[in-house]
């Protein structure tokens, strides 16, 4: 993967730049389909693949500083509509991450896990979650909450 990072010490920092432009591609809400089609389009298209690149490495970039901030990692979850979705997406990050320990077990990947890596730690992990339940429960905890609660 060519790190977009590059890209950007190579052009003038400004708002039509092409990286930039390549991020407004995929950013504020990206979803599981917006990517797939992005790669759709990744074979032929310069601009869906620099948009591609730029959302795996700031991925990577983030996570990356998270380990070092943490001293370490024990695992990592994919999870949501990418992280649920995405093979290439997980695969492109734990690659970018191979330097935390992270090793992708492809077959696993390919079929969602849930355990995507090699090895004992750190593991990777692709883990369902159900929003709308959360938010239903969560809901629900509120008007049964008496308006003493609510107050607090």
């Amino acid at each position: 993967m060519k790190n977009p990072s590059v890209v950007r010490q190579e052009q003038p920092d400004s708002e039509n730049s092409p990286e930039n432009q390549a991020a407004a591609k995929v950013s504020p809400e990206v979803t599981a389909r917006k990517v797939e089609m992005l790669r759709e389009k990744a074979a032929n298209n310069a601009d869906a693949k620099r948009a591609i690149d730029l959302f795996v490495y700031r991925i990577t970039r983030e996570v990356g500083s998270l380990v070092a901030a943490l001293g370490g990692l024990d695992g990592l979850v994919f999870t949501a509509g990418i992280g649920e979705n995405d093979a290439a997406t997980r695969a492109e990050v734990i690659a970018g991450l191979a330097w935390a320990g992270l090793t992708l077990d492809e077959a696993a990947n390919r079929t969602g896990g849930p355990r995507i890596s090699f090895g004992f730690e750190p593991a990777a992990w692709v883990i369902p979650t159900n929003e709308e339940l959360v938010i239903a429960r969560q809901t629900q905890n509120v008007l049964g909450a008496t308006p003493a609660k609510l107050a607090s």
